[in-house]
């Protein structure tokens, strides 16, 4: 039986790390299977959700201390980074596909999981 185009797109968002702009395009592309959930449960309008991962950015801070004496000298650097606009996130993406040709339409969760540099899926029921 062959993969539907749908559980194929599934698989290789699930399989993969994605960054903002791929997030996007996903959305965009598989957007009329899915729905969103914020961390509480709560429906998110694909719109919102687009809207909501494009604008996604990161805040960096480095502080540097510095202390300095007659016969010693002590440094040190701290970096923090902040994901800013990370709680208008959903924190699941229901998929609502058929896997393979001729059988029926099941739902799919994946986890969205925010990190400093990347977005990653990872489903909560087919491996």
């Amino acid at each position: 039986m062959p993969k539907t185009p749908e559980f194929t797109a599934y698989l290789r968002a699930d399989s993969n790390t994605l960054d903002q702009e791929e997030m996007v395009e996903l959305v965009e592309d598989w957007g009329h299977l899915l729905e969103f959930e914020n961390n509480k449960g709560e429906p998110l309008e694909r719109g919102k959700v687009i809207h909501a991962f494009r604008k996604v950015s990161l805040d960096y801070l480095t502080s540097i201390e510095s202390d300095k004496q007659e016969h010693s000298s002590r440094g040190s650097v701290m970096n923090s980074v902040t994901v800013k606009n990370a709680d208008r996130l959903p924190t699941v993406i229901n998929w609502k596909l058929t896997t393979y040709e001729g059988l029926s339409e099941l739902t799919l969760a994946m986890r969205v999981f925010r990190s400093i540099v990347w977005i990653a899926c990872y489903c909560s029921g087919c491996r």
